[in-house]
């Protein structure tokens, strides 16, 4: 049952290739927008890229986020979803599962190109996927949980930001933390460890609620 409603949304997301492309177009946009804003300063950019690509992230993963339910709400999805033989939690986690493989993992895989972009140490890099792989899925699950509590408001854009913004930032000063520390020489393995634990909470807390909040918007 797991399996085939994984690749059942696998599918879905194939259907919509741009969709896949649309948060790399989008890192690669703001990238260029802050590469302009900051001028050919290579120390400069060096500096704060790591800040400039979790910014990135943070901003895809919303604007993808927005209608994650959306659309399963309209066509009644979401209520088969919780007459289904497994329990209704197993079910979205599949689905944010299936969201950040399919859309976040290839702005992660993108990652390196865009360090290389602003200039980035080489060494640096590691550990910058290395936050990115444990901190995305958090964030994921920040922001699918902002968009189930906004699911039934035509213009719940505005305030899906406000409710999720106060939670990227532990992720976002953890993972920057993590960055300048690799960049000193010093160990980073603490900031990975809080990412994982940050991420591994998220899940037990932030599942429930997304299953609460559909199940009332529905």
């Amino acid at each position: 049952m797991l399996y085939s409603l994984a690749a059942s949304e696998i599918r879905l997301v194939l259907k919509k290739p741009a969709e896949i492309l649309q948060p790399v177009i989008f890192g690669l946009i703001t990238l260029t927008l802050f590469v302009l804003a900051i001028g050919p300063d290579r120390p400069m950019l060096s500096s704060v890229a790591g800040a400039i690509i979790w910014v990135i992230f943070l901003l895809a993963i919303l604007l993808s986020s927005e209608r994650l339910f959306f659309a399963d709400m309209e066509d009644g999805a979401l209520e088969q979803m919780q007459l289904a033989s497994c329990p209704f939690f197993m079910v979205i986690a599949i689905k944010l599962l299936v969201h950040w493989l399919m859309l976040v993992l290839p702005l992660v895989i993108a990652a390196p190109l865009f360090a290389r972009l602003l200039f980035l140490d080489t060494t640096l890099i590691t550990p910058l996927v290395c936050a990115l792989l444990l901190g995305t899925p958090a964030v994921v699950l920040f922001s699918a949980l902002g968009s189930a509590l906004t699911l039934s408001l035509r213009r719940g854009s505005l305030l899906l930001g406000l409710i999720i913004a106060p939670l990227y930032v532990p992720v976002l000063i953890i993972s920057v933390s993590a960055f300048k520390a690799a960049e000193i020489g010093l160990g980073y393995s603490g900031q990975l460890a809080l990412l994982a634990a940050i991420t591994l909470s998220s899940i037990l807390v932030c599942l429930p609620a997304i299953t609460g909040a559909l199940k009332l918007n529905t």
